[in-house]
């Protein structure tokens, strides 16, 4: 790699290179020596050095605004809220801070901390990792300081064999490519995990595109188009409105909804634009990479309880009226697990999207941060979708499942059922993570009591 001199002769290498630049060249010039670049540190150094006294004391940070940052420091005010006040970055304001020795408040430790943090493990399960019962804790503890090695160690403590097997997948991440959503609520993403379907434990979750915050987590025992709107997505809707894009796989239980999201539009007059509801692959949408969550964090404490009453020969899916009985004695106990996961996911830290800088953060926060611009389609009050659906397409819609007639005796007695709902629910008791966090600890004795309960 050497370098052209003055009478076009190359020089070989950079010892030859350094040699000759101070020897004069066969055509008898003196090649100039290089000069070095001040770096812009130094430059500002040598400017601040020139200026007279008189021009220190009208520089910006000097004075009063260090005195101003200081003061609000003290007073408990947040680096960033004195940066937007004073019209200075915040990593200015850090240093002047840590000019003047101050160190920022620190929140408490919790006075049992050992205690919450394993009452939250036994709450949520072996399959949360640091970064989401993390999430849990600042979640349901917000003003107790919660530090990493603390309660990472706390977690080996109380489970080293859960700890070291969940690094193993631990590792594994929601990698995402190139996706654009500017604003919140500009797609909705929708899914059902249906890994447990045979015992009709369904759980439907819909995440936003832009701040990837899951806006619903419900249990549901089937899958019907009005079990879906009814019980999932109406409730989303009418809190905070439709999306200007709902995207779902191509499945048959969606048909009431995207009926629902054109006529939304259509009375808004916005049909021209984007599709208000948009079919896709399942490779292709966003929330099935959640479905890894609902299955680890979720559904596996529900498969271990599966496996140990097939064993016990107390439940068999070839058997209509065990499945249907165990689906809705175990659908409160999943939604619970659901509340768990959804409001530890909304508060933890995810990564930004791979070649998407700016995209991570916490999801709750960053729903605050990109609002939507507003002007939303709203459902319209007061009517019956499912009755509009038929009418537009003279087709009924199934309103109570196939297996019911086989699976409940008393679907012509709803006394009796009522009854019997209230004898599961004594024995389940009114804490219902109480009864989860049996199921989490592998005991299942109240469960199988209310179980045969219900059977009886």
């Amino acid at each position: 790699r050497g370098h052209w001199t003055a009478d076009r002769g190359r020089v070989a290498c950079d010892h030859s290179r350094r040699r000759t630049r101070s020897t004069p060249t066969a055509a008898g010039s003196t090649m100039r020596p290089p000069y070095r670049r001040l770096s812009l540190l130094a430059t500002a150094l040598l400017v601040a050095t020139a200026l007279p006294s008189s021009t220190a004391a009208r520089w910006p940070d000097a004075g009063d605004r260090a005195s101003a940052v200081v003061t609000l420091f003290a007073a408990g005010v947040t680096t960033a809220a004195i940066a937007a006040a004073e019209g200075c970055t915040v990593r200015r304001v850090q240093q002047i801070v840590a000019e003047a020795g101050m160190q920022p408040p620190a929140l408490p430790l919790h006075p049992q901390f050992e205690a919450v943090v394993q009452y939250e493990m036994l709450r949520h399960g072996p399959n949360y990792g640091f970064n989401m019962l993390l999430g849990a804790l600042l979640s349901h503890w917000p003003s107790w300081r919660w530090p990493r090695e603390r309660v990472v160690a706390e977690m080996r403590r109380v489970d080293p064999v859960a700890y070291e097997a969940r690094r193993q997948w631990a590792t594994r991440r929601i990698q995402r490519g190139v996706y654009f959503a500017p604003h919140f609520f500009y797609s909705l993403h929708i899914d059902l995990a249906c890994k447990i379907q045979e015992y009709h434990v369904y759980c439907a979750a819909a995440q936003d595109g832009c701040t990837r915050a899951i806006i619903g987590l419900t249990a549901l025992s089937d899958k019907m188009p009005i079990t879906v709107y009814e019980q999932f997505f109406e409730p989303i809707a009418r809190v905070h409105g439709l999306p200007d894009q709902v995207v779902t796989d191509k499945g048959n239980e969606w048909r009431l909804l995207a009926f629902a999201c054109f006529l939304a539009a259509r009375l808004a007059q916005r049909l021209g634009g984007r599709l208000p509801h948009r079919f896709t692959s399942s490779q292709h949408n966003i929330v099935e990479r959640f479905n890894f969550e609902i299955n680890m964090r979720v559904l596996a404490p529900v498969r271990c309880l599966i496996n140990a009453m097939e064993r016990r020969r107390l439940l068999s899916k070839e058997e209509p009226r065990q499945v249907y009985a165990f689906s809705l004695v175990v659908q409160p106990l999943v939604q619970y697990g659901l509340n768990l996961l959804h409001r530890s996911w909304n508060a933890h830290r995810i990564s930004a999207r791979k070649g998407c800088p700016g995209t991570g953060g916490v999801p709750n926060k960053r729903v605050c941060t990109h609002p939507h611009p507003g002007a939303q389609a709203q459902l319209p009050a007061g009517v019956d979708m499912a009755a509009l659906y038929e009418a537009a397409n003279q087709e009924p819609l199934r309103r109570v499942p196939e297996y019911t007639a086989a699976a409940e005796p008393l679907l012509a007695h709803p006394q009796l059922r009522a009854q019997r709902a209230a004898a599961v629910a004594a024995i389940v008791g009114p804490d219902i993570g109480a009864a989860w966090m049996e199921i989490i600890a592998c005991n299942y004795a109240r469960f199988i009591h209310a179980y045969l309960t219900f059977l009886g």
